[in-house]
């Protein structure tokens, strides 16, 4: 038996702004609670990145050796 199989690709802006209309009818509740919360008018969310320690791989070492000279990956979050 033969199963075919589709991928369609979509891009990051349009998850991104998936995800945000999602929100959009709580959109003023959330702007609200991060300018009581952390004193930031108009914020919607908020972006960080931040190494993770990793053991040595045994291949392409030298992709995840950072400036801070050990092996990590590079992880990046956002809340809203």
């Amino acid at each position: 038996m033969v199963v075919s199989r589709r991928k369609t690709k979509i891009n990051v802006e349009c998850k991104v702004l998936t995800a945000l209309s999602f929100y959009a009818t709580e959109r003023q509740a959330i702007i609200n609670g991060f300018s009581n919360k952390y004193g930031f008018p108009g914020c919607l969310g908020w972006i960080d990145s931040t190494h993770v320690a990793m053991i040595r791989p045994t291949e392409h070492e030298e992709r995840f050796f950072n400036r801070k000279h050990y092996h990590s990956r590079s992880v990046q979050i956002i809340n809203m």
